[in-house]
């Protein structure tokens, strides 16, 4: 009897593939490697390859940059541009480097985040509907109830009270609850 056939051995496992990470001028702005990727994203479609090698890097120009923020989904107030214009070129030379766009454009992003992040921290409070109207005692009822946290009436107008402004009312808005959160260290 012949001698029985191993199988061949299995192949080597494959070298698990890196993920890239965010260059040190990203990390350093608190950028993740999707966000940075993002903003070269929108920097390239606007690149000006001349001067960008009459410069030595890579860059827009000035003119241009508010079409990168708009790629980038930001929309900005004709005084807000003209104020980003004048950190990003203050020499009025024409155009702006890649490094400078990037510190604006994080910041930009980070606050976009917080944005959203407000927006669904208030749309809980609203019980997910989507209402812009201001969080109401009702509201506060409704989550102390699914919390089974036990508060008084008395608790959550002292609560509304604290957190509203004198211009709304009875109801804290979207203003008042991104103050409470600042408050409360939140953000």
């Amino acid at each position: 009897m012949p001698p029985r056939r191993r199988p061949p051995p299995p192949p080597p496992p494959a070298a698990p593939t890196k993920k890239p990470s965010a260059s040190k001028a990203a990390k350093a702005l608190g950028l993740d490697v999707d966000e940075e990727a993002e903003i070269q994203e929108a920097w390239e479609m606007f690149m000006d390859a001349d001067g960008s090698e009459e410069v030595g890097e890579p860059v827009v120009i000035t003119a241009d940059v508010r079409r990168v923020m708009m790629a980038l989904g930001f929309d900005s107030s004709k005084e807000e541009m003209k104020e980003i214009i004048e950190i990003l070129d203050p020499d009025k030379e024409g155009f702006v480097t890649y490094g400078m766009f990037l510190e604006v454009a994080a910041l930009k992003m980070k606050n976009r985040d917080q944005n959203v992040e407000v927006q669904r921290a208030f749309d809980l409070f609203k019980g997910g509907t989507g209402d812009d109207s201001p969080i109401t005692i009702a509201d506060l009822r409704r989550v102390a109830d699914e919390l089974k946290e036990n508060v008084t009436d008395q608790q959550l107008r002292d609560m509304l009270d604290e957190a509203c402004s004198k211009e709304v009312g009875r109801g804290v808005n979207l203003k008042d609850f991104e103050a409470v959160m600042k408050r409360a260290g939140v953000l």
